[in-house]
């Protein structure tokens, strides 16, 4: 699943009691089987988290990662929540 996180989407959202755009989507798709990170993989995670780095919780989720799976996305749908969403569709 992908939300949209922006604070100005949500506070717009909240505000008028409806979504201009779906609020995220739901991704499907088949995971492959785990091997071993290249540096170039390890790198771009390392790149991405470095801004958590100081909590804890992202040490312990993010850090000394050594596995990974390639992921192949088939579709998605969007999320749907009826009464902040009528008239888009």
């Amino acid at each position: 699943m992908a939300v949209n996180s922006g604070r100005l989407f949500w506070l717009r959202s909240l505000i008028k009691g409806q979504f201009v755009t779906p609020p995220g989507i739901r991704l499907y798709g088949k995971a492959g089987p785990i091997r071993e990170a290249n540096s170039e993989e390890i790198q771009k995670i390392e790149n991405r988290v470095r801004p958590t780095k100081w909590l804890r919780g992202a040490r312990l989720l993010w850090f000394g990662v050594t596995h990974v799976r390639d992921i192949e996305f088939t579709h998605y749908k969007p999320i749907t929540y009826p009464v902040m969403m009528d008239g888009m569709w």
